[in-house]
């Protein structure tokens, strides 16, 4: 009894933060919290809707979770084709915290790149530090038929670009870094910056809290990464914080993934199915 009453109470202070909206759009507020989603953003999405949507069309549940899913959509963004480049080869590098899946993840983005995309793709590790990473992403190499160099040093950087100048695209697997360390990140950076990265994706993990994981991408602004990609969506409860990621720094949303299986378990984001799998809590496990 005291737990129902508890429910009752909480979900009247939710419901207490908006105006008399009509109940498609508290319902739609209610569920936007439940799945994680900051009240704050909550209440600004459920306020588009009811500014973009006429008192007939509130009355009607799916045009307004429609309009609300447009909503969540625009938030995700749509990845930048980048500046001009003179040479051939794209470099793509994926940066971050430790345990967030970076060398998995190159280890799919590689073999669709070349299986699916039919590109010459080749491999640079700077993860020096990680007992077992090199040889993680040297025998995926060695099964996958991709040639890979190691760098130790950024004055070493320029030399294995002109190893792969011939290749269409270059992955660059960079060792994972805390936050609280800027002097780690600040290396990190030079690393990045002697590769001249066309993308740089900033891996998180799904199941980061919103607090660390905005912490996490401020931080990381010195890497000047141009994109976001979530790792481990099969871990996570709810993907609500996500949003506050997005919405914060404007990264556009590159990528999740969904697993360990290589290449199978990453998709690049559709910004309408996203947003379904966030307002619905359905499909991230899928």
């Amino acid at each position: 009894d005291m737990k129902g009453v508890l429910n009752s109470i909480t979900e009247q202070l939710r419901n207490n933060r908006l105006p008399d909206y009509p109940q498609h759009l508290q319902n739609a507020y209610a569920a936007l919290v439940n799945n994680d989603v900051d009240p704050s953003l909550a209440q600004e999405l459920v306020r588009s809707v009811h500014m973009t949507l006429s008192r007939e069309q509130m009355n009607n549940k799916q045009i307004v979770e429609t309009c609300l899913l447009e909503a969540i959509s625009r938030l995700v963004g749509t990845p930048a084709q980048g500046k001009l480049r003179r040479r051939k080869t794209k470099v793509i590098a994926l940066v971050g915290p430790t345990g967030v899946g970076k060398t998995t993840t190159i280890a799919k983005l590689a073999a669709i790149h070349k299986l699916l995309h039919k590109q010459s793709v080749a491999l640079i590790s700077t993860d020096t530090y990680r007992i077992g990473a090199i040889e993680q992403l040297r025998t995926f190499a060695a099964i996958a038929d991709m040639p890979m160099d190691v760098v130790y040093r950024p004055s070493e950087m320029a030399q294995a670009l002109r190893k792969f100048r011939d290749k269409d695209v270059v992955f660059l697997d960079t060792v994972g870094r805390s936050q609280r360390s800027k002097k780690d990140i600040a290396d990190l950076n030079r690393f990045v910056e002697a590769a001249d990265a066309d993308e740089v994706h900033l891996v998180l993990s799904a199941s980061t809290g919103a607090k660390a994981a905005l912490d996490i991408v401020n931080q990381f602004k010195v890497v000047k990464p141009n994109r976001i990609l979530f790792s481990k969506l099969d871990e996570a409860v709810t993907l609500g914080p996500l949003l506050s990621v997005l919405q914060k720094h404007r990264l556009p949303l590159g990528y999740v993934t969904t697993g360990q299986t290589v290449p199978d378990d990453i998709m690049a984001v559709e910004p309408s199915r996203f947003a379904s799998i966030v307002y619905s809590g359905v499909g991230a496990h899928a």
